[in-house]
């Protein structure tokens, strides 16, 4: 298992993702996202898919965005 450090920004929109996917058993989209952290879509699409690069979550194209299966641990610079 690998693990990888997020600024605070991207650390931010990883734990608004884990909260989400907490209390809805499913992951946000870009809009939910960016109305949840207070920033634009176009910011929201950004920490999305720059999650995705870093192999947090995946995007299945029926489903939407997803965890990955044995994404690496997040910490905090």
């Amino acid at each position: 298992m690998t693990a990888i450090y997020l600024d605070e920004n991207l650390y931010l929109a990883y734990r608004a993702v884990q909260v989400f996917f907490i209390e809805n058993d499913a992951l946000p989209n870009i809009r939910t996202l960016a109305r949840i952290m207070e920033i634009t879509p176009d910011e929201s699409r950004s920490h999305l898919n720059t999650l995705r690069e870093k192999g947090v979550i995946t995007i299945n194209s029926q489903k939407g965005f997803m965890w990955r299966r044995n994404r690496p641990i997040i910490y905090k610079k």
